[in-house]
């Protein structure tokens, strides 16, 4: 298009203005400046000519961008000379600063560093929601809704440091929405508390309005960059040309890699690919036991101690003497080649085994004889004290039958005596009373001696 040719139907000067916000980048200053100048030259003349101003003319006509640069001058004031004088000290100037390169910054971080603050945004957003809403109806989910812009201007205008810094940020923030209750422990418990954070946080990983997970990591990203001064976790390099930076980001030590191994999942940053790969449980590996196969790591024990060929093998009468080192895929052939040495280890243990069991049932024999001997010595010896405690019971059979009647013939002296005492207590005989008292004690008491002597010699019969 020509410089004066409108094409939204409006004014020249409205389209040069819409023209000028489109051309602004650094190769087209030149042409801007020129424009500008132009607009107000022409503008001028047409003011101290005092002629109406007529929108339908464009400002040049049949004039191509390079015919426009290539243009004589008008005649035109000394004003107008003053105003082109600062269109080129502009002009200068702009093509100063178009010298100097701008510089791009590479933009790659720690993908598991990022990964980790963004969890920990959503994470302390639901945690600053639920102590926000902590005694009010209002919706956790919401209030994180209206606390997301507060909490991001919050981070934001952290002075950076370290990314400790930013932890430091995050606990404050957490710890600004705690109300009198939580912050004086009282309330809810810790585990209650804990629960609902994890609930609210699903609640807002899931939705997709208010805080995905793209938003989150360029956050992160942005975080990074803000607070890791030291360049831990972010590449801090610049460039000034599009393949120098292209170059670096085929080999920046933070570019993020995808782990090659089939089937595992797990994203990280190329520095972190020797560590990942000395873990990673999908890493194919070389068996042990040099078998010849390829394991997955996380299969390596189970193929050594059950499948492996090379595994270590016992052979089958290794404890009968045969201590041959075998492999599994070598029992086989060990068992066809050493058939007779085997036959022979178990012809001699099996002599070892008969000679033990004769020398056993021998000394069994032996001690059952002179168990018999002894068993028949005893058997007369309990003979013996049983006859011997047979005349015994009978002899104290009879004594207790004797001791009996004279307990009778006692009882009947006793109470004759008894009579006695009472006709002479009638006829107040003491002195005689208390003889035949004395006497009647004593009876009694050699009958109690005598009783007891019973007992004791029942007692030993049983």
């Amino acid at each position: 298009k020509t410089v004066g040719e409108s094409a939204h139907g409006c004014c020249p000067h409205r389209f040069s203005l819409l023209w000028l916000r489109k051309h602004t980048l650094r190769g087209h200053r030149l042409l801007v400046w020129y424009c500008c100048a132009r607009v107000f030259r022409v503008i001028r003349q047409y003011l101290e000519m005092d002629r109406p101003f007529d929108h339908t003319k464009p400002f040049v006509q049949e004039a191509t961008v390079t015919e426009a640069l290539e243009a004589p001058a008008l005649t035109q004031p000394a004003d107008a000379v003053l105003l082109e004088e600062d269109a080129e000290e502009s002009r200068n100037d702009t093509q100063s600063l178009s010298q100097q390169p701008e510089q791009v910054a590479c933009g790659y971080c720690d993908v598991v560093t990022m990964a980790n603050i963004s969890f920990s945004l959503l994470e302390t957003l639901a945690t600053a929601a639920v102590h926000h809403t902590a005694g009010s109806f209002l919706s956790a989910t919401s209030a994180a809704e209206a606390l997301k812009l507060e909490f991001v201007e919050y981070l934001q205008a952290g002075n950076g440091g370290t990314l400790d810094t930013l932890k430091h940020r995050l606990q404050e923030f957490e710890q600004s929405k705690k109300g009198l209750f939580r912050k004086l422990g009282l309330g809810k418990s810790e585990d209650s508390i804990k629960s609902r954070v994890e609930e609210v946080r699903r609640e807002l990983a899931n939705s997709r309005d208010t805080w995905p997970e793209a938003q989150r990591e360029d956050l992160a990203r942005k975080l990074m960059r803000q607070y890791d001064d030291a360049s831990i976790a972010h590449c801090p390099l610049k460039f000034t040309s599009v393949d120098e930076l292209a170059a670096h980001k085929l080999e920046c030590g933070f570019r993020p890699l995808s782990c090659p191994n089939h089937g595992c999942a797990t994203f990280f940053s190329a520095n972190a690919y020797e560590d990942h790969d000395a873990v990673c449980a999908y890493k194919p590996l070389d068996c042990t036991l040099a078998c010849g196969m390829t394991i997955l790591r996380m299969e390596m024990a189970t193929h050594v101690q059950d499948e492996c060929l090379h595994r270590p093998a016992a052979c089958p009468y290794q404890s009968l003497g045969c201590v041959v080192q075998l492999r599994c895929k070598d029992l086989g052939e060990h068992m066809q080649q050493c058939a007779f040495m085997h036959l022979a280890l178990v012809w001699s243990e099996t002599q070892k085994r008969t000679d033990e069991i004769r020398a056993q049932t021998d000394s069994i024999a032996s001690k059952i004889g002179a168990g018999r001997d002894s068993l028949s010595d005893q058997i007369s010896a309990l003979k013996a004290q049983l006859a011997a405690t047979a005349g015994m019971a009978a002899a104290v059979q009879k004594e207790m039958l004797e001791m009996k009647a004279e307990v009778k013939k006692l009882q009947s002296i006793t109470h004759t005596q008894t009579s006695n005492i009472d006709d002479k207590v009638a006829f107040k005989d003491w002195k005689s009373v208390c003889s035949e008292m004395n006497a009647l004690r004593n009876d009694l008491k050699n009958t109690r001696i005598q009783v007891e002597q019973l007992k004791k010699m029942k007692q030993e019969l049983e």
